[in-house]
């Protein structure tokens, strides 16, 4: 079951829960694509190199996943497999990929010489119930801003919880591999503390489509609903 709220101001955050990956991410889709406002790309800090591009935008979505398999169905029917596959490599390489300015491994793995996961997973080996195995990806006064913002951990009720924020997400071709990317740095983190994964928060301070895929989006929401 996937909830959502069912119309919202400019500047009314929204929340999407749901128990797989693919009916949150058509639900964070229609969402977007249906309550979203019409802004301006900056084109700083994303793969688009030059402002001037039109997309809709949610500000402050709130996505809530319980599991996030890459088998999904719906994504299998519905998403970009080579988009997904790109996000999965996103995330673990750490030399920089040719699609983008900045590594977003060495963010993860190798952040001033030091591997981020790891210094989450000994934090909460030391403490089990820290509230501070928390990491972030942003240095003060850089230019080239990376997408993912934030990951935090807690172990509650002897699950791993992972909050992930995101500055920035293209909803339609990167939330899918996003959540999925997150998730497996949330089993390596659940696996080496002994506890197994819980849900998995995302929040998207800028949840946005560009004007350009659209109709594509469209298309899904159709071809969804169609087959449901």
């Amino acid at each position: 079951m996937t909830q959502t709220t069912a119309d919202r101001p400019l500047l009314k955050d929204v929340s999407v829960r749901a128990g797989t990956l693919g009916e949150a991410w058509i639900t964070s889709l229609r969402t977007v694509y249906e309550l979203g406002h019409w802004t301006e790309d900056d084109g700083i800090g994303t793969e688009i190199t030059a402002g001037g591009v039109q997309l809709r935008e949610c500000i402050n979505l709130t996505v809530e996943v319980d599991e996030a398999d890459v088998n999904d169905p719906i994504l299998a029917e519905h998403a970009a497999a080579d988009r997904i596959d790109l996000m999965l490599r996103k995330y673990r390489s750490i030399p920089a990929l040719p699609e983008y300015p900045i590594s977003y491994g060495a963010l993860i793995y190798e952040n001033g010489g030091i591997d981020q996961i790891d210094w989450v997973i000994e934090r909460i080996r030391k403490k089990r119930t820290t509230k501070s195995a928390t990491i972030c990806m942003h240095a003060p006064g850089i230019d080239e801003l990376a997408c993912l913002s934030m990951l935090d951990f807690k172990v509650r009720e002897e699950k791993t919880i992972m909050n992930v924020v995101y500055r920035s997400q293209n909803v339609y071709s990167s939330q899918p591999g996003n959540i999925l990317a997150m998730r497996a740095i949330q089993q390596d983190v659940a696996d080496a503390v002994g506890a197994p994964p819980g849900p998995l928060f995302l929040f998207a301070a800028s949840a946005h489509i560009y004007a350009p895929d659209l109709d594509a989006v469209g298309d899904v929401l159709a071809a969804f609903d169609g087959s449901a």
